[in-house]
């Protein structure tokens, strides 16, 4: 490959020392592609910079950006420091001799060639200004800042207090310790650390936009990025040499870290914290390495990866057994820990590619006639299966626990080959049978028959590649090793609780660890687990857990704004709406399940109805449609109730039909006498409905209602327990709080599709159809609606003397004040004459509660 020019990645030395050109460090580069507006994004420097063919070719070999010495780098630092390339002066431009020491000095302790040293180097000399200035103030500082503030007779020494100068030194020891050569050491291996974390940021981000062709943050950019840093992948197969290259760099920081940090070097300046940072740099680089394999991976869709590649991933995994070893030793440490173990364990799961590949089994046992050879899976090769099956089976023998989704998709994956053996094998044994009776009757002789490969051929056309594989004695791959597994993970719910701590750390919440469209696309392969493990698992409370964890998890109602920008490819809230298989399993289940499993329905309806990415889907208003006409309600039937008939007898079925009202709401005893009877909320004589369960009177009946209309209604009679009865029941106090974010969400989703996604500048929306909705049952005599009944709730729960824990008091109000921020549009003197006199805000008694809800904001 010929040489290519790095002069806009490392400019010459005398335009870097002289300040005619900036050396654009990585973390800048890193600064500008995380950028939340966009804006340095698309600056001029950035764009040349990353649209430079050198860099490119650093993106593409990573490990060449810190690689170890070699004769080539040794002459491009000679000419790079050559005389005539740094001309001498004496009018007080940096000592090219000093500057040279200090990249020898650093190449030697970090184990890089000279030139990157010497770019190291550059960057920490350009940043000295600002580190000085970041540096502990002088006496002489700290007497001109009181000065400056009036200060007088010691009145100064609290402030000098809180800015950590009350001992302050004189200005030249402290420049004196700041040009100590250890000092001076110090600041160049922690600049030399900080670039490389920062480089493998900006390989993460710019693979991104390779591979997605957009920014993995909300930024919006009016520029094609992938276009404009030159970028842009023509085919699949110029992404595919990027696995291998990338899964080297992982190996090599896990080398790294096993080496220790004695290895690199044995300088008396090294503390504790050095080796922390040195330590945090090499995890940094390991996590920022996974996510850009993920994403390769990620960017094949349907198909599989190369079969050497899952070889490769799996043979580290065998030997680091999927980081379950490594531990949050530190402060610094600890954010690292649980995506490091939430990478390896997606990773893991889009190269098995469960779905496909359970497709891809069940169509090979379906037609029998298809060649193995259409496919390029690792399913076709028996030592890939081996080296998968031996680094799972270690894992689960270790007890690993961040590998148990891995260890679970395996089993799933395990079973199905099995069966399929079984099936083919049975098959071809009857087969033979058939052909050896068949032949005897027919009075002839019965030879052996060599094995053939010719279409046709009962012995070739029903084996398959992964037969090998099972038939090998290394290790037990039968039904009975696969129903070990599936039980040792699944035992109380352990692999879905995994997950869920998994997707709740990932973001995109400032406690999240990955990026918007990073954090998507796991939780999408996580979505994957759920849906093909359900014909096993079923509708349980564990998976459902999972479910709200992967799709809600660090997004709540203050996240939903216009500027989410994600596809509905790349948006998990869109790809479960758009997924008539999780659908059916899951939101249908909890749909026929509602409102005798109240949270799961409500909970998925608030979520699935956030999702932005949906405005100009054809299933956009899918949720709302259905809260308005709701098919069905499922309650306990009340005892004392037995005019019903079944309605199939003789079939046997538990559908029955009602010969007299259920009312759901009714006036208690007490109160008939006061308030005129509400039939609104009752089943008429001559519905339907079926017995949910064999045993009890859990029934699901044809009701065809308004959820939104209902819970209106329900919230009401909730502040008024004992004036109503309700065959519902009242709602819990996590009801409540999960039904007024309902109402918060709906209602600003709503604000967010009539602008088209953009602001439209108006301080005051008209009336919105869901306020009415919600209002039509509220009792209208007394004046209530909506807002009034949230307000009332509210009030309720700011009394002193409740009985309720203090975080269901918070969850509550927090859900209020969503809902206030969203009616606010609507009702602007409404909401500000409530606050004004709201306790929230003036009464003492409350400030702990009205300071969580604030920050919960």
């Amino acid at each position: 490959m010929a040489p290519v020019a790095d002069r806009i990645y490392f400019p010459s030395l005398e335009q870097c020392l002289t300040g005619e050109r900036v050396l654009l460090s990585w973390k800048l580069i890193a600064t500008a592609l995380s950028d939340s507006s966009g804006q340095r994004t698309t600056s001029s420097a950035v764009i040349e910079f990353l649209s430079d063919d050198y860099v490119h070719r650093l993106l593409e070999d990573p490990a060449s950006t810190f690689a170890p010495a070699d004769e080539a780098t040794k002459k491009v630092f000679e000419t790079k420091t050559a005389p005539i390339n740094v001309p001498a002066s004496s009018d007080g431009r940096p000592d090219i001799e000093s500057i040279k020491k200090d990249a020898e000095w650093l190449s030697k302790n970090a184990k890089i060639n000279i030139v990157a040293a010497l770019r190291v180097v550059v960057i920490e000399h350009q940043s000295r200004p600002a580190r000085h200035l970041s540096g502990p103030l002088s006496s002489q500082d700290a007497k001109n800042l009181q000065e400056a503030a009036g200060l007088n007779n010691g009145q100064g020494s609290g402030l000098l207090l809180d800015l950590g100068s009350a001992a302050a030194l004189d200005a030249e020891e402290i420049w004196t310790e700041f040009e100590k050569p250890e000092t001076r050491q110090r600041r160049l291996f922690d600049t030399y650390l900080t670039e490389r974390r920062f480089f493998m940021m900006s390989a993460d981000y710019a693979n991104s936009i390779k591979l997605y062709e957009r920014l993995p943050t909300f930024a919006s950019v009016d520029l094609d990025l992938a276009k404009t840093y030159r970028l842009k992948l023509p085919s699949r197969d110029d992404a595919e040499p990027l696995l291998p290259t990338y899964l080297q760099v992982l190996t090599d920081s896990m080398s790294r870290i096993e080496s220790g940090l004695k290895a690199v070097t044995d300088e008396k300046w090294v503390t504790e914290e050095v080796e922390l940072d040195w330590l945090r740099t090499l995890l940094t680089e390991a996590i920022h390495a996974l996510s850009v394999v993920f994403q390769i991976v990620d960017s094949f869709g349907d198909d599989f990866a190369p079969s050497t590649a899952v070889n490769q991933w799996f043979s580290l995994m065998e030997v680091y057994r999927f980081f379950d070893a490594v531990q949050p030793i530190h402060e610094s440490i600890a954010p690292l820990v649980l995506p490091l173990k939430t990478l390896s364990a997606a990773v893991s799961l889009i190269l098995l590619k469960p779905a496909r590949s359970l497709t891809y089994l069940s169509e090979r046992e379906e037609d029998a006639t298809q060649a193995d050879t259409s496919y390029d899976t690792y399913l076709l090769s028996s030592d890939v299966l081996e080296q998968v099956h031996k680094s799972i089976l270690n894992a689960a023998e270790a007890d690993c626990e961040s590998a148990s989704p891995v260890i679970f998709a395996w089993t799933l994956l395990l079973h199905r080959m099995n069966v399929s053996y079984q099936s083919r094998t049975e098959k071809r044994d009857n087969l033979l049978q058939q052909n050896a009776r068949e032949t005897f009757e027919a009075g002839g002789v019965v030879r052996p028959v060599a094995r053939r490969n010719s279409a046709g051929s009962i012995f070739s056309i029903e084996s398959s590649k992964f037969d090998g594989f099972l038939e090998n004695a290394t290790s037990s791959k039968d039904l009975v090793v696969v129903e070990q597994l599936a039980s040792q993970v699944t035992a109380q719910g352990r692999v879905f609780d995994v997950v869920s701590n998994m997707a709740t750390a990932l973001g995109p919440s400032d406690e999240g660890s990955m990026t918007p469209l990073l954090s998507a696309r796991l939780r999408n392969v996580f979505l994957e687990l759920l849906k093909v493990s359900y014909p096993i698992v079923g509708y349980q409370s564990e998976p459902v857990s999972s479910l709200l964890s992967i799709l809600s998890a660090g997004r709540n109602y203050w996240d939903i704004s216009n500027k989410e920008n994600l596809s509905e490819k790349q948006d998990i809230l869109a790809s479960m709406v758009n997924d008539d298989l999780a659908l059916e399993f899951f939101f249908q289940q909890a749909l026929d399940r509602y409102p005798y499993e109240f949270l799961p329905f409500i909970t998925l309806c608030r979520t699935l109805a956030s999702a932005t990415s949906l405005r100009e889907s054809d299933r956009s208003q899918m949720i709302l449609n259905l809260l308005r006409a709701t098919p069905t309600l499922t309650f306990v039937l009340p005892d004392y109730f037995q005019e019903y008939e079944l309605a199939q007898e003789d079939e046997n079925t538990n559908t029955f039909c009602l010969l007299q009202d259920i009312p759901i709401i009714s006036l208690s005893p007490s109160w008939r006498g006061r308030r005129v009877e509400d039939d609104a909320y009752r089943i008429p004589a001559g519905t339907y409905g079926r017995f949910v369960t064999d045993t009890g009177r859990v029934v699901s009946m044809e009701y065809p209602h308004s959820t939104i209309s209902l819970l209106g209604r329900r919230l009401e009679i909730n502040l008024m327990k004992e004036g109503y009865q309700s065959e519902l029941g009242m709602l819990q106090p996590e009801e409540t709080a999960e039904v007024i974010s309902l109402f918060a969400t709906l209602i600003r989703m709503d604000h967010l599709n009539a602008a088209g996604g953009e602001s439209t500048g108006a301080l005051v929306f008209s009336d919105n159809d869901i306020l009415h909705e919600a209002k039509k049952h509220i009792d209208a005599g007394s004046g209530r609606d909506l807002l009034t009944v949230v307000c009332e709730t509210m009030d309720y729960y700011m009394q002193v003397d409740l009985a309720e824990s203090e975080d269901v008091v918070v969850t509550i109000l927090n859900s209020c004040v969503q809902f206030l921020d969203a009616i606010l549009p609507i009702y602007p003197s409404r909401v500000w004459s409530y606050l004004s006199r709201c306790e929230l805000l003036s009464s003492e008694s409350r400030a702990d509660y009205s300071q969580t809800s604030l920050t919960l904001q």
